[in-house]
């Protein structure tokens, strides 16, 4: 995926007020503005696996990794399963930054 140049910048409260509105009567040309992604959990999920919740709230990745990896599943037919592991083998900096070291090292393993 790559962005397309809309020949403007964003213009956040154009694309509010007018843009997402039904009845905008005189729209005009903006980008889209950035889409934050959140991870939810239940209070019970952190009280239960704390690990696991830590986890979720350490892990972080901007757009163009997202965009990336959803080209890279559109040009290779790839399930999430398989686009894991790509993900994995791709972009090491990164996720290692969300695990300790002993949890690094087993996956690192896993994917020789």
């Amino acid at each position: 995926m790559v962005e397309v140049d809309l020949g403007a910048d964003v213009d956040l409260d154009h694309y509010k007020n007018c843009i997402t509105q039904a009845e905008c009567q005189n729209p005009k040309v903006t980008a889209f503005p950035v889409s934050p992604v959140h991870s939810l959990t239940t209070s019970s999920f952190a009280e239960d696996a704390p690990a696991a919740f830590n986890y979720i709230s350490g892990r972080e990745y901007d757009n163009q990794v997202m965009s990336d990896m959803l080209a890279w599943m559109d040009t290779y037919q790839a399930d999430g399963e398989i686009a894991a592991d790509e993900f994995l083998r791709r972009y090491g900096d990164l996720w290692h930054q969300w695990v300790n070291e002993e949890t690094a090292q087993r996956i690192e393993k896993a994917l020789q």
